[in-house]
């Protein structure tokens, strides 16, 4: 177990083959995470878009089964719940729903191209919420429109 472990959600339709960290955030992610001698998994979720649909709710569950089991496993790791797009909603049901003493081990949420971008989270300190959205993403903007823009993290 590392001191920190980073759970993240891919973007709808983005592959969960092999790491479920899908192509657009995750790699780069995954990388400097390394770097820093953290741990990362993908969260196992379909990123359908059905899911969309669902707000991120079957990922959020998927989330916070894999994030109990985490905490279980190592209890002393510091978790990061991320997630790009429809894997920041994911990340976001998951650090609102989940319970002690899972809950008490996320440090922070890391959310890239947010469609709820400056929400809050139930259970996790504003200062602790850390939003990424590029000029012109209209899914920031929670219209769902993808674009260069949402493509471009």
């Amino acid at each position: 177990c590392k001191p920190v472990t980073i759970l993240f959600g891919r973007g709808t339709t983005e592959s969960g083959i092999p790491d479920a960290l899908g192509g657009t955030v995750g790699p780069a992610l995954r990388t400097q995470a390394t770097k820093k001698g953290w741990a990362i998994e993908g969260i196992k979720y379909d990123a359908s878009l059905a899911g969309i649909y669902c707000l991120g709710m079957p990922g959020g569950v998927a989330c916070i089964d894999q994030l109990s089991k985490l905490v279980q496993r190592c209890p002393n790791t510091k978790v990061i719940l991320s997630g790009y797009s429809q894997g920041a909603m994911v990340a976001r049901i998951c650090a609102a729903w989940s319970k002690e003493p899972a809950q008490k081990q996320i440090a922070g949420l890391a959310l890239f191209g947010d469609p709820f971008n400056g929400a809050a989270v139930k259970g996790v300190p504003k200062e602790n919420v850390k939003t990424w959205c590029t000029s012109g993403d209209g899914v920031c903007k929670g219209d769902f429109s993808i674009s260069a823009a949402h493509l471009a993290y």
